[in-house]
């Protein structure tokens, strides 16, 4: 008969393995089957960042899940057929970068990692650090942190040279606006939130909110554009040969939609829009629909399901199919 040390032993070599498994899936992601997900449209390939149930990370790459185990995703990239993402990942939650589905730890006792930009092969992170949480950026291996007291930068983008981070300032009374190269300007509305952000060709385009009543607006260059519907929140912004795209939902509702250049375009009804992306033209939006929350995403209004159960789908990148 075995002893109570013997079966403590051996729980205890079971409960290491799966440890040291688990650690490994969360610091390098793994293929599963290619049965849970449409295939990306002809001539796109559409790579999705989510989740397949609970703190369990996963990628859709063009059709194929890749298991990132215990971790959360924030950011996702791609450069030159690179796949890129950031997030926490662990027991311990902690922040990291995968490039290629293989995490590296982001420098910074405490950090979080909340918005992500690839320029030239290195990432460019914005988040919080340290015990204060104070606003952060990092630019491949060097960390900084904003000057302005209680930073807090959730969206980062570069043009050119320049890098470009929107977020807040302040404590009991928040200012919302924009750090360009690590100096800070801030928007001329009173309580305004920025929601996301874009950089084309030197021009700076952000959307959100502001006013007591939150409502939805653009500013392109600091000039704001107030969004005429009502009752609409507008959370993801992309811009391409000068059109300006935003999503988000409208109306007591909360119908999702996106804009193309002011023209709304609405989504079914229960839906919910994630994340925003366009590709020469064609318009991506990822989210879910209906009462249970299907996980889905959308080519110009034409939506692709996602056949797993548990997924859920935050962030979406397209990019030409390199076939």
């Amino acid at each position: 008969m075995m002893s109570s040390a013997a079966r403590y032993r051996g729980l205890m070599r079971r409960a290491a393995h799966a440890l040291a498994v688990a650690c490994l899936l969360a610091a390098c992601g793994t293929a599963g089957s290619a049965d849970n997900v449409a295939e990306s449209p002809e001539g796109f390939r559409v790579v999705l960042g989510g989740s397949s149930g609970p703190s369990n990370a996963t990628l859709w790459d063009d059709g194929r899940p890749i298991d990132y185990g215990n971790s959360s995703l924030t950011g996702l990239f791609i450069e030159d057929d690179v796949v890129y993402a950031a997030g926490r990942t662990g027991l311990l939650n902690r922040a990291a970068v995968w490039t290629d589905h293989k995490s590296e730890r982001v420098a910074g006792s405490g950090a979080t990692v909340l918005g992500l930009w690839v320029d030239d092969g290195r990432p460019h992170l914005v988040g919080t650090s340290g015990f204060t949480d104070r606003g952060t950026i990092w630019v491949g291996d060097e960390r900084n942190t904003f000057g302005e007291a209680n930073a807090n930068a959730t969206n980062v983008t570069v043009d050119g040279d320049d890098v470009y981070a929107a977020g807040t300032i302040g404590n009991a009374v928040e200012f919302a606006g924009l750090w360009k190269n690590g100096v800070w300007a801030a928007l001329d509305q009173s309580e305004a939130k920025v929601n996301d952000l874009f950089v084309s060709d030197g021009k700076v385009y952000m959307v959100g909110g502001y006013g007591l009543a939150e409502r939805a607006g653009l500013w392109v260059d600091g000039e704001l554009t107030p969004i005429d519907d009502v009752g609409v929140v507008v959370n993801h912004l992309f811009v391409e040969d000068g059109v300006v795209y935003f999503a988000g939902w409208s109306g007591s509702q909360s119908v999702a939609a996106y804009w193309v250049d002011g023209e709304r375009v609405d989504l079914e009804e229960n839906a919910l829009i994630t994340d925003l992306f366009v590709r020469d033209g064609t318009v991506f939006v990822s989210g879910s629909y209906g009462l249970r929350g299907q996980a889905a995403y959308w080519v110009n209004g034409e939506r692709v399901d996602i056949d797993d159960p548990n997924a859920e789908v935050h962030l979406i990148f397209v990019t030409a199919d390199p076939a």
